[in-house]
């Protein structure tokens, strides 16, 4: 079952991006509002403190999928933040663009978060995607999908492991310009 549900869920957002690509590369404004809105009132508010808010933003069985993590239900979803913003000192998100259609919405962000132990505490910048799908009986987040370079958020932002990431990557960058 999970399966089928990241594959449709692969398709529809690339579907999204086709219908919607000329609109976004024409550099269109696009209204914030509705369920657009939400979505950004949550990453911009959610934090440690404030775990509750998944309440009311998410279905109790709700499915959440990050490069990290595939998780079922909405209190394994607060522990995984939980345990993720124990070190976070500051997090923001600004959005650049979002796509919402027939209950489900794409949104296109870049994060800017301060944490213990990642960068020496100094900010890290990290564009990335939210696919999210409502429904349910309350019409609450049912499906949530993060898209983002792993390597480029935590391998390249940790001592030691990030000058040697950077170095490869530095070194491969080479030979696609021989």
């Amino acid at each position: 079952m999970i399966g089928k549900t990241t594959n449709r869920g692969v398709g529809l957002f690339l579907l999204i991006l086709f219908v919607a690509g000329p609109a976004i590369a024409s550099g269109e404004e696009h209204d914030m509002s509705g369920r657009l809105a939400e979505i950004e009132s949550l990453f911009n508010n959610f934090n440690k403190e404030t775990l509750h808010l998944a309440d009311d933003f998410y279905d109790p069985d709700v499915m959440f999928r990050d490069p990290i993590v595939e998780l079922k239900g909405r209190e394994a979803l607060k522990a995984y933040y939980a345990d993720m913003y124990e070190n976070v000192t500051s997090i923001r998100f600004d959005f650049s663009d979002g796509i919402e259609k027939d209950g489900e919405a794409v949104v296109f962000w870049t994060m800017e978060v301060r944490a213990k132990g990642l960068k020496g505490g100094e900010p890290v910048l990290l564009d990335g995607t939210s696919h999210i799908r409502f429904g349910g009986d309350a019409g609450k987040a049912v499906y949530h999908r993060d898209y983002f370079d792993m390597g480029a958020f935590v391998y390249e932002n940790v001592p030691v492991l990030g000058s040697l990431v950077r170095y490869t990557k530095k070194r491969l960058s080479k030979h696609g310009k021989e």
